[in-house]
């Protein structure tokens, strides 16, 4: 199994499970105009055969700025992009949806918990930071969304 999962946004991370077991993350890669930085990204998911990427879908929140909305929508279209390039299948999945299913809440502290406890050889502070950062927790819980869905729709193919 091979999935990327995707928390979009400026604070946004990706998160890389190879057919191996082997997992590693990355902050999203925003460039100083604010947009993604194509190239950093290519380099990310360029190296990797994926089967299938998982990205939180986004939408405007209530009493969130238009500027907000804008930036937040722009980096996921981007995104978008490129998952769509370089994967067989993209799935785009509401933040509730897969939050309800592991267990987390709004609050960013519960993705960085359950993220450690589900990861607990992931290092979810980035280079150049103090404390764990919850982009990359949530990619980590988006990909781990995915693997579960996967392995349903493995036994459901299977007859199982």
């Amino acid at each position: 199994m091979r999935l990327i999962g995707v928390d979009s946004g400026k604070k946004g991370a990706i998160s890389i499970i190879s057919g191996h077991g082997l997992i590693e993350t990355h902050k999203m890669p925003i460039n100083g105009d604010g947009d993604v930085d194509a190239k950093a990204l290519h380099k990310i998911l360029f190296s990797n055969d994926y089967t299938t990427c998982y990205i939180e879908k986004v939408w405007g929140m209530s009493g969130q700025s238009s500027k907000s909305t804008f930036t937040q929508g722009k980096i996921y279209g981007e995104a978008l992009i490129m998952c769509n390039h370089y994967c067989e299948d993209v799935v785009k999945v509401a933040a509730v949806t897969w939050k309800k299913a592991l267990g987390v809440t709004a609050d960013k502290q519960t993705s960085i918990k359950k993220a450690q406890e589900l990861y607990p050889r992931v290092d979810l502070i980035q280079k150049g930071c103090r404390v764990p950062h919850d982009g990359v927790a949530e990619a980590l819980l988006i990909m781990h969304y995915g693997a579960i869905k996967e392995q349903e729709l493995d036994q459901i193919m299977r007859g199982n």
